[in-house]
């Protein structure tokens, strides 16, 4: 499942965008809802069933897998990836934070539910997946969390311009901070 706050809110699950198939996440949208099946508003079309929806003739020169977008190939690795890697033969290093963080995330959860029968605050609050991250360079006398509530949530444009990070100011600001911190 890949959740995407991209799509405009008012565009319906199953639209298809076929203009746009090698640039889109989802390129075949949503199957039909189905309240019986938990998370049955996010099944893709494209999935195990279809072999998500693999073109052979892709394959020469456009996608290695002839499957259309990341996310597509992602799902397809990750389930048919068959039985659970034995991550204690793993080493992650400092770019994998995230990894890490989630992996703990995960196991907290699990023993809730195991030990307390504890589910999720997400399971009945789906409103906690509505916040976003964002990156942007503020003044220092802002309150930071106040200024970036509009662009922390779902379906935000971000920053405004004046705010929005690029790459050389980026490493400006790091190349300013760097006698600070070696002091």
């Amino acid at each position: 499942m890949e959740w995407n706050p991209s799509r405009p809110p008012d565009m319906p699950r199953e639209y298809d965008d076929m203009a746009n198939m090698a640039t889109a996440r989802q390129p075949w949208g949503y199957k039909p809802d189905d309240p019986r099946i938990p998370w049955g508003n996010w099944r893709l079309k494209a999935d195990v069933e279809n072999e998500w929806m693999r073109d052979r003739s892709l394959e020469k020169d456009k996608f290695f897998v002839g499957i259309y977008s990341n996310p597509l190939q992602d799902s397809a690795v990750q389930v048919t990836m068959g039985a659970v890697y034995d991550r204690t033969r793993e080493y992650l290093g400092t770019t994998d934070k995230a990894i890490i963080a989630f992996r703990r995330i995960m196991i907290q959860a699990a023993k809730a539910f195991r030990d307390q029968g504890e589910l999720p605050l997400t399971v009945d609050n789906a409103a906690l997946y509505l916040v976003r991250g964002f990156a942007a360079m503020l003044p220092q006398d802002v309150d930071w969390l106040e200024v970036s509530k509009p662009w922390r949530e779902a379906f935000s444009d971000g920053p405004p311009a004046e705010y929005r990070v690029d790459l050389a100011t980026l490493r400006e600001a790091r190349g300013a901070l760097a006698p600070k911190i070696a002091n």
